[in-house]
Parts: C-alpha cells; structure tokens; sequence
C-alpha cells in the first residue's frame, strides 16, 4: 500500500472510529500523531491507525473489521484522469469530497465524487450533474468555483476551487462562540454568495456552518 493511500484510510478510519462511538477525537488524534513520529525499533514501519489502535486497546480488531467495508466505500475508485487524488476532505450522504492536485495547471482543486451505491441510480446521477452545472453558471467571490464536471469509467466526478482553511463549523468548535461583529460579517458573505445564486434561479437547500 502506497503511503498516500494508507494516509487516506487512517483519515477514514479516525473518522468512522469517532462517529460511531468507538473512541474520542483526542484519542485517535493522539495516535495519528504518533503515526507521524519516526516507528521504534521493534515496531513495523508499515504502521497503521489501526494497528496502533487495537494494540493500545483503543478499539478491538474485530471492531476495525467492521468498519472495513465503510472504508473501502470511501476510497477513490481510481485516479481522475489529469489529477492526483491526494486525500479525502470530508464526505456526505451525497458525494465525497478529496483534495487532489491538477496535474495540466499545478494546482491544488476539490473533486466532489459520487459514491458507488448511488452510481446505478438515474436520478442521483441527473441530480448530481445539474449541480455541477448550475454550479458552473455562478461567478462569486463568496461561492466556490465550478471548473469541470465529468466521469470516468464508473467515477462521476465534479470539480471545484479548493479554498484551504476551516469552515465555520470548525471554526465555532476550535475558538468558541464568535463575536456578534464576526458573525455579522460571516452572514453578510453568506447571504452576498446567496443572493447571487438566487439572481440566477437558483436555491441551494442547505446552509448550515458546515457548508459555510
């Protein structure tokens, strides 16, 4: 297993093992960063999250098992032609959303990804590309950017600008509550990006501090 792939299912794993009850974020965070510090000379250089994590007690192997089919679900398929998958950035009931690199240009992009069990469904497919193509028709300084949409094999991939940083979910969680002035100025971006998309007959449906 190749490094960038093994660092893709620790992050799905961490990430699985915390919804599910079967740890704390400060507990597996502390063991992803242990897998970052250099092995002991009796432990394998091929760690894993999991490895550590059952030999720890942190969960049981038959635990980690479990979740496997979950993983494997999450993974890319393959490699989107003309970009490098580099990890998974978060996912929903919807898509899947990794951080990849655009091979032609030499930059950082987000590819939102359709997962598997929705691939033979018309409707999720049809719904999946009217986004990218309304998504497409919006040019905002408060909206993420369409840049392609397209499939490959059994992949149905839509692109987008990746802006790096938290988004206001994690922002609140990480500092707390925020200052009636920043929070003003977090809604008064939201509803300009808002505004814009309705210029254009378009609703979005879901707006929440996570989509923010």
């Amino acid at each position: 297993m190749s490094e960038t792939s093994s660092n893709s299912t620790d992050t799905v794993l961490g990430r699985l093992i915390v919804e599910h009850g079967l740890a704390t974020s400060e507990d597996v965070e502390q063991y992803q960063r242990l897998l970052r510090e250099p092995p002991n000379a009796d432990e394998s250089h091929s760690r894993s999250l999991a490895d550590l994590l059952v030999k720890h007690q942190i969960v049981t192997k038959r635990q980690v098992d479990r979740l496997m089919p979950q993983i494997e679900e999450h993974k890319p398929r393959q490699q989107i032609p003309g970009y490098k998958i580099k990890k998974l950035l978060g996912s929903g009931a919807m898509a899947r959303v990794y951080l990849a690199k655009q091979l032609s240009l030499d930059r950082y992009v987000a590819i939102k990804v359709l997962p598997r069990k929705h691939t033979k469904n018309e409707k999720f497919v049809e719904r999946f590309y009217a986004e990218g193509k309304a998504a497409a028709a919006l040019n905002h300084p408060n909206i993420v950017g369409a840049l392609d949409v397209g499939r490959s094999n059994d992949t149905h991939y839509f692109v987008m600008e990746y802006v790096e940083g938290k988004n206001l979910h994690e922002l609140v969680a990480d500092i707390g509550p925020l200052s009636p002035m920043d929070a003003a100025e977090y809604i008064r971006q939201s509803a300009r990006g808002l505004a814009h998309a309705h210029e254009e007959g378009l609703v979005h449906r879901d707006i929440k501090p996570g989509n923010l």
